[in-house]
């Protein structure tokens, strides 16, 4: 574990955990996602992440749902296969063979891992859920694991993976998975994994997703000048209390407009309706 971290037991690390250089270190990774706009940058991406994070090996993907099939269905319907998936992406240190089985396998339709990770839209480590669902995969409740599946992920080492799985519009799905080399390290970045997420799902969709035309038909509009008002603070990194001392409303009046603008701009937590909400405002610049 490099020193610049300064670890405090029984909770995940925040940014007021870390050491200032490698804070800093933190917020470049933000910058980087930020202003990907191609292949080569995603690379560059990549790279951050690994400068951010003690992780081994990283994969991500990105995937859209299915025509007709909405995103609240996924758990009602037996034996569904919900995504077609558009792109995978993986560092160089990624087990090519695993890859090929998980693909080749459509393991995906069986994943109970992804599926956690899109119902909670929390970090997730999958030793923590193969403790929890020890038995076949159940289309019904999207829980469980296959017997091959297990002996692949062991013989390949990944057992300690972090993934998130942001939603974008309810539409667009894109995987970030990182391979700690124990389950604590996963744990203690769990937070931090969280809090970047929606930036590179952002970048992820900008460099491999649809077309500006087509974006530009999902991103919703008509925000009020009171919403409009709260997004600038919420993007300046103010919580609640601070925004309605300064805009002199209540808090409770606060966390209202915050449930309306996730509504509005497809998120599913803060750090990605402020993603959402950059992103946004980058495309509108460009119109």
């Amino acid at each position: 574990m490099p020193s610049t971290y300064s670890l405090k037991a029984m909770k995940p690390l925040a940014i007021d955990d870390l050491a200032h250089p490698h804070a800093l270190t933190f917020f470049e990774l933000g910058y980087v996602a930020g202003n990907c706009k191609n292949p080569k940058e995603f690379q560059q991406v990549l790279k951050a992440v690994h400068d951010v994070f003690p992780t081994e090996s990283i994969v991500c993907g990105l995937g859209e749902m299915a025509d007709g099939i909405a995103f609240s269905g996924i758990w009602k319907t037996p034996e569904l296969a919900p995504f077609k998936v558009a792109r995978i992406v993986t560092d160089a240190n990624y087990p090519s063979e695993f890859l090929n089985f998980y693909i080749n396998a459509d393991v995906l339709k069986r994943d109970c891992h992804f599926y956690e990770c899109l119902r909670t839209q929390k970090a997730l480590i999958w030793s923590d859920l193969y403790q929890r669902y020890k038995h076949p995969f159940d289309s019904n409740t999207k829980c469980g694991f296959d017997g091959d599946f297990v002996s692949m992920l062991f013989d390949h080492n990944l057992h300690n993976v972090l993934r998130c799985a942001p939603v974008d519009m309810g539409l667009r799905v894109t995987n970030l998975s990182l391979t700690f080399r124990n389950r604590k390290e996963a744990w203690q970045f769990s937070g931090l994994v969280e809090a970047v997420a929606p930036y590179i799902h952002q970048a992820l969709l900008r460099v491999y997703g649809p077309s500006k035309d087509k974006f530009s038909q999902s991103v919703p509009v008509g925000l009020s000048l009171r919403e409009r008002e709260i997004l600038k603070w919420l993007i300046e990194g103010k919580g609640n209390w601070e925004i309605g001392h300064i805009l002199h409303i209540s808090e409770r009046t606060v966390k209202f407009h915050v449930q309306q603008l996730m509504r509005k701009l497809g998120a599913m937590n803060r750090s990605q309706l402020v993603a959402n909400a950059c992103q946004q405002q980058e495309f509108n610049s460009q119109l």
